[in-house]
């Protein structure tokens, strides 16, 4: 069978990044949509007054009563609700001192797909500042007609070949068949 398809990012390879407290973008560090990323790597750096009290909470709450108590526990779990990473919270409680600004990382090695961010952006909570992707593997959705779809299956290989590298073939598999038919198109 031949058919069209469209490439797109696999929807098991992207992250979203956002936050769950408020602030402002203090320095961008991935500025372009499409620059490459490494997972841990700095995007961009952020100011919150709820960060910087959560910060001075868990301070003092190791000067006075140690690592080990409750009220340390609780101060460091806010970090971990948060999303913030281990290795900056553990910065703060060797160093003993509240940073101004705080590192946000990507969740993994990718390329930034969408950025919606700028430097001294007020940023709210739950809102989508960056999308990470991985391209190593992609999906093609490709669109078979009704009376072509029993004979594909699940498994079966496949080939692709880009308009702008003619004579150039891509091994793949097909790995889902949608359960559902396009009703204009009547395609699969």
């Amino acid at each position: 069978l031949r058919t069209i398809g469209e490439v797109e990012v696999g929807e098991d390879q992207i992250s979203a990044v956002n936050l769950r407290f408020s602030g402002w973008v203090e320095r961008i560090r991935v500025d372009k949509t499409g620059d490459p990323v490494e997972k841990g790597q700095t995007l961009f750096e952020i100011y919150s007054p709820e960060l910087v009290a959560a910060q001075q909470e868990f301070l003092l709450a190791l000067r006075t009563q140690g690592a080990a108590s409750n009220l340390a526990r609780s101060a460091r779990r806010k970090f971990d609700l948060w999303g913030l990473a281990e290795r900056d919270v553990a910065s703060i409680a060797s160093s003993g001192k509240v940073r101004r600004t705080f590192p946000i990382r990507s969740p993994r090695s990718g390329f930034a797909l969408h950025k919606n961010v700028v430097e001294g952006a007020r940023v709210e909570a739950g809102q989508d500042l960056y999308s990470v992707g991985d391209l190593s593997h992609i999906w093609v959705t490709a669109e078979v007609y009704e009376f072509d779809a029993p004979w594909v299956e699940v498994g079966q290989p496949a080939q692709m070949e880009l308009s702008y590298e003619e004579g150039k073939v891509l091994e793949g598999k097909v790995a889902y068949i949608y359960p559902t038919l396009n009703e204009v198109s009547r395609t699969l």
